[in-house]
């Protein structure tokens, strides 16, 4: 259609449980119907559209639907950082997080309790290390296990921080 004529300057966004959450409408060669997405963190609703379909009956559409994706925001889990004292899920079970300035500060799994020291600004990033080298090999195993059934040779693996990577005119990765 012609939407492009009667773009509004305002964003585009629903209130859901009290808060207002934009509304992404993309725009879909493919897509034969409207299909509703809420972000996996919550932050944003995205709407799926055949580019036949009038926006303003797209975001109508959003709108009728207020509802249920309440519902998918009360299910989205809340993100905490961990404090001292404090849990975080190691294994499928939860983990004490002790922690005391005098002790190493590399951390040390005992029983239900992780322990470690040093200055409590980058306990987080500490945490976060450890956990990543202790998934490492869990991933690293899996992996060889799937590449043998499928018959492929082992790739090698590494975590990576990145939150986007654009393929685009390169295909995907190898």
């Amino acid at each position: 259609m012609i939407d492009w004529l009667r773009r509004q300057d305002k964003p585009q966004t629903i209130e859901l449980s009290g808060r207002e959450v934009p509304i992404v409408v993309n725009r879909n060669a493919r897509a034969k119907r409207l299909t509703l997405r809420l972000s996996p963190d919550g932050k944003e609703v995205r709407l799926t559209a055949p580019r036949w379909a009038p926006t303003g009956e797209a975001l109508a559409f959003a709108h009728m639907r207020t509802e249920w994706l309440e519902q998918q925001l009360a299910a989205v889990p809340q993100r905490a950082t961990p404090v001292p004292g404090g849990t975080v899920r190691y294994r499928g079970q939860d983990i004490t997080i002790v922690w005391d300035e005098a002790r190493p500060r590399k951390p040390v799994l005992a029983g239900a309790a992780i322990t470690l020291g040093g200055p409590q600004d980058t306990l987080v990033k500490r945490l976060q290390r450890w956990l990543e080298s202790d998934a490492l090999p869990l991933l690293e195993a899996d992996l060889a296990e799937y590449c043998n059934k499928a018959g492929v040779a082992l790739p090698g693996l590494r975590l990576s921080r990145a939150r986007h990577h654009d393929f685009v005119g390169r295909g995907p990765p190898a």
